[in-house]
């Protein structure tokens, strides 16, 4: 006997070489020959029950649905049962899973190995992580995108086969999302949102999306995705058109700067999604919006990535765990206190947890931390890395002082706060303690720090004495940031959000009013003045993905493109003769003149690495041309394997019931 290793096709005629259906190789042997390893976990999931070779038990050498893209459910784990039953089953009645047939199915913990890496943040966007995995809503297919020969690919894995496979035309795909059927999958790859039909054919694009941070699709054919690198809500038919915003603004706090996995509830109208409304994930919010009035409002005060279960429970994380709380989907409103499920599931920087859940009640996960957790490190222009004794916790945004002697970096965990480190003595200190504050930067002769404080209508542009602690307000306005000080203390920018144009630089000079800098339909951010105080580096959007641009300071006239592929957080040597960024998770540097007028070299790599992108500028450079950058503490080793449980609903309605019955 023989088998196609490709379509896993049994052919009892062995003079025939090659297959009928694909044209492969055949090789000697049959599917029924190829066991596969797979765990069952105790309930408590410290430990595996037992490791068994599984195989197909129609003894005709062919597995049921073995087809790529197959819908039949899994029935996989009878044979296991059977494989197992003897040896398991006095164990598994002192666990309490021996039922009787008119009880409620037992759930069953599985680990499957997948056959490449899981392709987390390095091969997203930014290097800003999004849920890598996807779950047909009946649960019968897996979709996850995979790392091969250094680029992200989707592979399906029909959940009754024990393989996976790509799915062609979906290289660079991150952030795959189903269908209403389970007949075709959405995704994002180079800057659009594109569809494929699972039953065959080439993927379609429906339209630009910038950065996306997940998306959903509804029962009429709506689709609502996270666009603009989260910034805004918008929703397009599934058979593609112009993005149109799909969520109004007005009632929601200022605070609220982005959002992130949406879902659409089965009513067809109600999305659920993260709000972010703040640099820490955990005190991200649930929200829930009306797509016929757009009108949304809160549902959850501290929770990520919100999913549905047709158990009447809304699914959210926080700290990198499972939550589940009892949910009034027709009314929009949480009817119970929450539970928590399963702890130690992956989570990145900006909030998207690697998790995904079926209408059928199966969960699939991938274990690990939360990604936001970290601490400062030094990285030479080779890469050498060299720690420094700061605890690891939630920093965001960094400045090195002046004369390199200090660190004024942002803390975000149950308060948002500005410290100090000292690198001498390897003291770590706080430095505010009056509302929320970010974006520190160190004014240029060092004696104080400035720092956008947030409030109820705006922010406050705040400077505070190093020394003395004093401080003064230097002016009041809308959701922004600050961004950079020009050399002689003049002159600052900052960044300031527009609900017609976005993310736009202003500027603010001695005692003048602010003024608008650079205000355009597209996003422009990260702003620097150069050394000698002539020119400003930033990052704008415009060309559809962020590129690093550098203007003159004094009217914004004229514009040089720095980056050619791809960059962000661009930062000025202190002798201003290089220019360097960050392109995902390459660092990248330009050789620069000033003088008489800019002029800008060819970007070469520095090195490379698995460094945090935390929302601002997650990295500043030293005189010696050393790199400061937050290193994760939750390291992710290559994931060959995806965790499954089946029948995962029926743990949620015991431990999370309406009402605290």
């Amino acid at each position: 006997m023989k088998r196609c290793p490709e379509c896993r096709r049994d052919y009892y005629d062995d003079t025939l070489l090659y297959c009928l259906d694909d044209g492969n190789a055949l090789v000697d042997g049959t599917v029924t020959n190829e066991p596969v390893t797979a765990i069952l976990w105790d309930e408590d999931k410290t430990k595996p029950l037992k490791t068994g070779l599984v195989h197909d038990g129609d003894g005709k050498g062919k597995l049921p649905g073995s087809g790529i893209f197959s819908r039949n459910r899994l029935r996989w784990f009878a044979a296991f049962g059977a494989l197992l039953a003897i040896a398991l089953t006095a164990f598994l009645i002192g666990r309490g899973w021996g039922r009787s047939s008119t009880e409620t199915a037992v759930t069953r913990r599985v680990s499957i190995p997948i056959s490449i890496p899981l392709a987390l943040g390095r091969f997203c966007p930014l290097g800003i992580g999004r849920t890598a995995i996807a779950l047909s809503p009946d649960g019968s297919l897996l979709v996850y995108a995979g790392e091969k020969d250094g680029a992200s690919r989707l592979m399906a894995r029909q959940m009754d086969s024990f393989e996976d496979r790509p799915i062609p035309g979906t290289e660079r795909a991150y952030a795959p999302f189903f269908s209403p059927d389970g007949r075709s999958i959405a995704f994002f790859a180079n800057n659009e949102l594109k569809r494929l039909s699972l039953d065959g054919g080439q993927p379609v694009t429906l339209c630009e999306a910038r950065n996306a941070h997940g998306g959903a699709w509804g029962s009429d054919g709506t689709i609502v995705f996270a666009d603009a690198e989260g910034g805004k809500l918008v929703r397009i038919p599934a058979s593609g058109g112009q993005p149109t915003p799909a969520l109004r603004r007005e009632g929601l706090a200022t605070s609220i700067w982005g959002f992130g996995s949406p879902e659409i509830l089965p009513d067809g109208d109600t999305v659920i999604a993260t709000f972010w409304d703040s640099p820490n994930p955990d005190k991200y919010k649930i929200g829930a919006f009306s797509l016929r009035s757009g009108a949304a409002r809160i549902l959850i005060d501290g929770g990520m990535n919100p999913r549905y279960l047709p158990t009447g429970h809304l699914v959210y994380s926080r700290s990198a765990t499972l939550i589940a709380a009892p949910f009034d989907a027709r009314q929009g409103k949480i009817t119970g206190p929450e539970a928590t499920l399963v702890e130690n599931v992956r989570s990145e920087e900006w909030g998207s947890v690697q998790y995904a859940l079926a209408n059928d009640g199966t969960l699939v996960y991938v274990s690990g931390g939360p990604a936001w957790i970290g601490r400062p490190v030094w990285v030479d222009r080779n890469g050498t890395k060299t720690p420094l004794t700061a605890p690891h916790r939630s920093y965001k945004n960094l400045s090195l002082s002046p004369d390199g002697q200090r660190l004024a970096i942002e803390i975000s965990e149950a308060s948002q706060d500005i410290y100090i480190y000292e690198f001498a003595r390897g003291v770590l200190t706080r430095f505010t303690n009056k509302g929320d504050n970010g974006y520190p930067r160190w004014t240029p002769d060092g004696t104080a720090v400035t720092f956008s404080r947030y409030t109820a209508s705006g922010i406050d542009i705040v400077s505070k004495s190093v020394d003395s602690g004093s401080e003064k307000v230097l002016f009041s306005g809308e959701v922004g940031d600050m961004q950079s000080w020009s050399p002689d203390g003049n002159d600052l920018l900052f960044m300031q959000v527009s609900q017609e144009t976005g993310l736009d630089l202003w500027s603010k000079a001695g005692s003048h009013p602010p003024s608008p800098w650079l205000v355009t339909p597209f996003r422009e951010m990260e702003a620097e003045f150069s050394p000698d105080g002539r020119y400003v580096v930033y990052v704008s959007d415009e060309s559809g993905q962020y590129e690093v641009y550098v203007r003159p300071a004094s009217d914004g006239a004229g514009k040089w493109a720095v980056s050619t592929a791809g960059g962000e957080e661009p930062l000025w040597s202190k002798d201003g003769r290089e220019l360097f960024y960050r392109d995902g998770q390459k660092w990248m540097a330009v050789e620069v003149s000033t003088s008489p007028q800019f002029k800008a070299g060819s970007p070469r790599k520095l090195f490379e690495g698995p460094y945090l992108n935390v929302r601002g500028v997650s990295h500043d450079v030293a005189a010696d041309g050393r790199f400061l950058l937050l290193e994760e503490n939750f390291k992710q080793p290559s994931t060959m394997q995806i965790n499954v449980v089946f029948n995962w609903s029926d743990e949620v309605k015991r431990r999370a019931v309406s009402g605290g019955k």
